[in-house]
């Protein structure tokens, strides 16, 4: 039974790979889907009778107690509107757009470190990138994101969205990234959508990773005419991290940055 457990929590750590780099580029025609059904479904409870064989469901004034279809519209309604959100994250493109979507999926309350923490002072469990600095034009730039004071973990679902005006390095039409030691022998993944400009990655293993450091490394390309000073921010976001145990890690996050020079 505890390994059936672990296999369906090893399981979660692609999701985030499905939600956010597999799906993005359909985004746009999965929230109208979304909400054209839960409209539908709406109107269906709205419009199907009430049956009742309780007395007391009835009304002084003879009519049906209308407190089941309240209720039913509120929750397809609310429905209808979190698919949307979630969706219309990944429609704009942009950074900004993204973090949005990053406050809504997160489903562990998590802290946010800023982004010019310098790493080797950082005494909790955390996952991120920092400040980069980098020129107009400059290609092949490293991004690494790193985990510090790594407790040890075996799953992970771990997301950076990157700004619309930077591009994704690319090797065998597949984004080009590096493993760091922090993976140790767990067994990653990564997978990349430039339509949501979304890199993800996943793990899962059968024994802790208990190193700090590099966890990956992805690169993209600045623009040309990108100006001195301007900052292109790159949103982290984890779904889940666990160890061995199946026990929740917490873990900070620090968002990164990259500061034309």
């Amino acid at each position: 039974m505890k390994n059936n457990q672990k296999h369906i929590i090893m399981l979660t750590a692609l999701l985030p790979l499905i939600a956010f780099a597999g799906c993005g580029t359909q985004a746009g025609s999965e929230s109208g889907t979304a909400e054209t059904s839960a409209v539908q479904q709406t109107e269906s409870q709205t419009d199907a009778p009430t049956e009742t064989n309780d007395a007391s469901s009835e009304q002084s004034d003879g009519e049906p107690n209308q407190d089941d279809h309240t209720d039913s519209e509120k929750t397809a309604t609310e429905s209808a509107s979190d698919a949307d959100e979630k969706a219309s994250g990944s429609s704009n493109g942009t950074a900004a757009n993204h973090q949005t979507a990053i406050i809504q999926q997160t489903t562990k309350t998590t802290v946010t470190v800023p982004v010019d923490t310098d790493l080797k002072v950082i005494t909790n469990p955390t996952i991120g990138i920092g400040k980069i600095k980098a020129k107009p034009g400059d290609t092949n730039v490293a991004v690494p994101v790193v985990f510090v004071n790594n407790p040890g973990f075996t799953v992970s679902g771990i997301q950076v969205f990157y700004d619309e005006a930077l591009s994704l390095v690319m090797k065998d039409e597949e984004a080009k990234y590096d493993f760091g030691e922090a993976v140790g022998s767990l067994t990653g993944l990564c997978k990349a959508n430039t339509g949501n400009h979304t890199i993800a990655f996943a793990s899962m293993g059968v024994e802790d990773s208990t190193k700090s450091g590099t966890i990956f490394t992805f690169y993209l390309d600045i623009p040309k005419d990108a100006k001195v000073g301007q900052t292109y921010s790159l949103p982290v976001n984890t779904d889940c991290m666990y160890n061995l145990d199946m026990q929740e890690l917490s873990v900070d996050i620090i968002c990164g940055e990259i500061e034309i020079i």
